[in-house]
């Protein structure tokens, strides 16, 4: 199966359709591959061309949906030069779809952070050529992670987050 073949990519995003809106509609992760199948309007052999389980399909919607929001904010390209406009662009774009994310990681936010990190990364370490320079882009990043999953800032109010962020990404880069 080649998986640049346009037959398959729709397929594709008809499977991701198709448990994006079964989700919506049902809002539990007990979907069925014969659920799936039926909406998305496929056999259980495509499914299984596709996906080994449902948590694999689970995990492939939920990276295609963060790929996809974190390389299409506006702001992206700005962190690297000006940390404030990218976080707050960033933090827009995510607030916008704060209903799928809330459908799709229903509660799990180091699942969520760990994605738009590693999303980030990928980013951002595609031209460096420096390794101390991969290095502080590492850091940043990391440690941006870290500070919204540390249970020392979960007293800190989303602006104080935001702030502490902004001041790590600038020291660091």
């Amino acid at each position: 199966m080649n998986k640049n073949d346009l037959r398959y990519l729709k397929t594709e995003k008809g499977i991701h359709e198709a448990y994006l809106a079964l989700l919506a509609e049902k809002q539990t992760d007990s979907i069925t591959v014969a659920a799936l199948c039926r909406k998305a309007m496929i056999n259980k052999t495509t499914f299984y061309n596709h996906y080994e389980t449902m948590d694999a399909l689970h995990t492939s919607v939920c990276t295609a949906f963060v790929e996809e929001t974190v390389t299409t904010c506006p702001g992206i390209a700005k962190a690297y030069c000006d940390p404030e406009e990218g976080v707050h662009e960033l933090v827009k774009t995510l607030t916008a779809k704060a209903d799928v994310l809330t459908l799709l990681f229903a509660g799990d936010m180091p699942y969520l952070i760990n994605l738009i990190e590693d999303c980030l990364l990928r980013i951002y370490l595609q031209n460096v050529d420096s390794p101390a320079k991969a290095a502080a882009i590492c850091f940043a990043i990391g440690g941006a992670a870290r500070v919204l999953l540390s249970s020392q800032s979960v007293t800190c109010d989303n602006a104080e987050k935001m702030k502490l962020i902004i001041e790590l990404i600038k020291k660091v880069l």
